[in-house]
């Protein structure tokens, strides 16, 4: 699969293919990003100033789900370098504007990178600097699980599925995030939701669907 989809190995893309994917990523990120306030239900009477913590835009899987174990395979490379999260921010910066004064915040990303007791709302704390926001919107990785399967993917990648059990051989682009709003004083979680698609439901027992969140399906 790695020579498919135009990567070397576990750290390093190429050129072409790739570059499609990348392009593909970003347009799901601004598509999806449009949705972020509607699916944050909170009281967000008291809210002013705002920070934004983006922590998901880090790696990019490579993923493959077979009819059984052996058609699977996983990889994964650094792709800090693109400016995901950056870019994130600036989408959300533009949104949250129009009603909140956004104010600029330093944090750790690798305080986000296990969990804690606590939960989000201790990790935001031990990670941000300087407190004093009323509140903070944190987008981290999100998850889904392959249609009926016991496989799951998350953040950004591109996933490739065998036919019989999935139903067709196809390669699907994702962006999965995960949006919470955190108080910016007592630290606890005020409201959260999934990134979705327009008629994506959030709770989906059956699995009607084949990924989600932000997906989309590519050519070879």
């Amino acid at each position: 699969m790695g020579d498919e989809l135009g990567v070397t190995g576990a750290d390093e893309p190429r050129h072409g293919g790739m570059a499609r994917a990348v392009s593909l990523l970003f347009a799901l990120l601004l598509g999806a990003c449009a949705g972020v306030l509607p699916g944050v239900a909170p009281d967000l009477k008291g809210i002013r100033n705002v920070g934004i913590i983006t922590v998901f835009g880090d790696m990019f899987h490579v993923q493959k789900v077979g009819i059984t174990v052996f058609g699977s395979d996983f990889k994964e490379f650094s792709v800090a370098s693109w400016g995901i999260d950056d870019m994130v921010i600036g989408k959300v910066r533009t949104l949250l504007g129009r009603r909140f004064n956004v104010k600029p915040v330093n944090y750790q990303k690798s305080v986000f990178a296990t969990s804690k007791w606590g939960g989000i709302g201790a990790m935001v704390q031990e990670a941000v600097s300087p407190a004093g926001v009323d509140s903070y919107v944190v987008l981290t990785k999100g998850v889904s699980k392959v249609g009926a399967t016991n496989q799951f993917v998350s953040g950004l990648g591109i996933l490739g599925t065998s036919g019989g059990l999935i139903g067709s051989d196809k390669q699907t682009v994702h962006a999965l995030y995960y949006v919470t709003l955190v108080d910016g004083r007592e630290f606890s979680r005020l409201g959260s939701t999934p990134s979705l698609l327009p008629g994506e439901a959030a709770i989906d027992p059956i699995r009607m669907t084949f990924l989600k969140g932000p997906h989309r399906e590519v050519d070879q």
